[in-house]
């Protein structure tokens, strides 16, 4: 039985390997976003466009900053902190009274002002103050909301304006054929922005997993062009042959042993129990 799942395995590449080449060629429309890029594939054209700016990035690394403080602070609780702990604290108080006193908003600011806080009384304990990180937490809250808001923003109208600009010249039929696959190098996450925005684009709704992705995939740990062509070759690939077994063609985007599995799960945890 093992050479007869080798026929499967050989034909399903080999038809796998077609569509990769189909969809890299932009046969049918495709649109990927892949980092601070997105890539649109069409009539054999590739175009790469970046669609989030410096400000973003400056956000984001200001909401980043007292997670990283945390991170770093809470991994030192109750030990007294080294000369080389205190030589590194000392670089980024410096470092963050430095861009506090560049900052010229106010969420900037405050987030900076409560980090440089924090590093100035652990160096003046000698040790992590808890006290002075739950102080810092509650004081970025408002501020880092703030600076998310403003980095979403960005991207979403950067994002459209991109997609608006290279889809202008698309016909309805070749509209309908379009597919997004977004990359991310961690796990998908409820209301991804990038995914939300191509959902709302093309009509789609959120669902478990991937169990109602049709034209906006999303690439768990996904990190090229290639990893997105595989993964929408599979889609599709899956989808047809979902539609001819097993009547529907989302069958395969739940697993098909799944049913199966509940109904033996549920056998061996009722023989169990009883």
């Amino acid at each position: 039985m093992e050479g007869l799942d080798e026929w499967f395995r050989l034909r399903y590449e080999l038809r796998l390997h077609g569509l990769r080449q189909r969809l890299l060629a932009g046969t049918d429309p495709l649109i990927i976003r892949c980092g601070d890029d997105l890539v649109f594939l069409h009539d054999r054209q590739r175009r790469r466009v970046p669609v989030v700016t410096r400000r973003y990035h400056a956000c984001k690394a200001l909401a980043h900053l007292p997670v990283a403080t945390y991170v770093w602070l809470a991994e030192l609780t109750g030990t007294a902190l080294t000369p080389d702990d205190h030589r590194a604290l000392e670089r980024m108080h410096r470092d963050t009274t430095a861009a506090l006193g560049r900052a010229a908003v106010p969420a900037e600011r405050e987030v900076l002002a409560a980090v440089a806080n924090a590093l100035r009384s652990t160096l003046a304990r000698g040790g992590v103050d808890l006290e002075a990180l739950t102080t810092m937490a509650t004081a970025v809250d408002p501020p880092t909301r703030a600076l998310i808001d403003e980095a979403t923003r960005l991207e979403l109208v950067g994002l459209d304006a991109a997609v608006r600009r290279h889809t202008a010249s698309l016909t309805i039929a070749q509209w309908q054929r379009l597919h997004v696959v977004v990359c991310a190098n961690h796990q998908a996450r409820y209301k991804e922005s990038t995914k939300q925005y191509f959902q709302r684009l093309l009509g789609e709704s959120e669902g478990p997993g991937a169990q109602r992705e049709h034209r906006v995939l999303y690439a768990e740990s996904g990190e090229s062009i290639d990893d997105a062509v595989t993964l929408l070759a599979t889609h599709l690939l899956d989808r047809e042959l979902a539609g001819f077994f097993l009547d529907s063609p989302m069958a395969l985007q739940r697993n098909v042993l799944g049913d199966a599995a509940s109904r033996v799960l549920d056998e061996l945890f009722a023989e169990r129990i009883g």
